[in-house]
């Protein structure tokens, strides 16, 4: 079928997907997307969630874009499956070809925009002579990789929260110097994780640095890590935690570097922090959420949050909504 308004004919991705070859559907990225998201809006299927603080479509075929498409097919007498293929595109196109056009459906007011404090710490260098000396290659290849993990992993967290205008700033990074003796200590951690205590070497990594505010997200990154019950982790949150020296009770989280290839560890445990302690299930089943157990050897593609734990997420009072975003 051969697509006609001036609207979806220049697009070859939309052309092919009006022969079924192949269809657009859940998951796909692009601007073949983001012309049917306008076209949705204009019609009448307000998309807030797709829509980008300067009023543009995101061009992401996520689960709002999909309802839109189910709901759009129903109205006109077509199989709600949420897929745009050859049916589907005839039928937005029509709308499209000749006639007056419609007066525009304004796009909805931005959606308001919140921020998340967060301190980067790494166990990565020890004070004695071995790395302490700033100008041996060990010392430098140890502050790269240490750094690069904390930094990639912040990034990593930082484009996919923003998806949901919560916009991570970064107060601090600091690589902690560590004595022989925590080192040692250190080089694995034993955490609990599943329960409210706290081991030993959680309250020597906790107590390291400068004090934070109480709704400030501490995350540390450490060698390894192992759970008691659950044996060895990528990432651990801990919701309370009373600082030795100004007695607030942190919000705090530790990464391992025992998977450097996959960065999205720091988004997830950022989640269970933000989704709170009593949040049921805290692990979601779908592979494509970020709350997924299995975070796997290398980065998934179009992870999501499920709309439960984005309405969870902004109740956390770690966020704060903020107007000079």
């Amino acid at each position: 079928m051969a697509l006609q308004s001036s609207r979806f004919k220049n697009n070859l991705r939309l052309q092919n997907a009006s022969n079924n070859n192949p269809t657009l559907k859940l998951g796909e990225i692009g601007p073949a997307v983001q012309i049917v998201q306008e076209a949705l809006v204009f019609l009448g299927y307000p998309l807030p969630k797709s829509t980008k603080p300067n009023g543009t479509l995101d061009g992401v075929y996520g689960t709002e874009t999909k309802k839109a498409i189910e709901a759009f097919q129903r109205k006109n007498n077509l199989v709600d499956d949420g897929i745009i293929g050859e049916n589907t595109l005839a039928a937005l196109d029509a709308y499209f070809i000749a006639g007056p056009r419609p007066v525009p459906i304004p796009l909805p007011k931005s959606p308001p925009q919140y921020e998340l404090k967060i301190h980067l710490r790494s166990t990565a260098l020890a004070a004695n002579s071995k790395y302490s000396d700033p100008y041996t290659d060990t010392f430098a290849e140890l502050l790269r990789t240490g750094r690069e993990l904390m930094l990639s992993n912040f990034y990593t967290a930082k484009n996919f929260y923003k998806k949901y205008n919560i916009h991570l700033r970064l107060l601090t990074e600091d690589i902690l110097k560590l004595t022989p003796e925590q080192e040692k200590e250190l080089s694995s951690i034993e955490v609990f994780c599943r329960t409210f205590g706290m081991s030993t070497e959680q309250q020597l990594l906790y107590s390291l640095g400068p004090a934070t505010g109480p709704d400030e997200v501490t995350a540390f990154f450490v060698n390894r890590m192992e759970d008691i019950s659950a044996g060895e982790l990528r990432g651990c949150a801990t919701y309370q935690y009373t600082h030795p020296v100004n007695k607030n009770r942190l919000p705090l989280l530790i990464v391992s570097q025992v998977v450097p290839m996959c960065t999205q560890i720091l988004a997830h445990e950022l989640g269970h922090l933000l989704l709170g302690a009593d949040f049921i299930p805290a692990h979601s089943e779908d592979p494509m959420n970020i709350m997924y157990p299995d975070q796997g050897l290398v980065n998934r593609p179009n992870i999501v949050l499920d709309d439960q734990q984005v309405a969870q997420i902004f109740k956390s009072p770690l966020l704060k909504k903020s107007l000079n975003l």
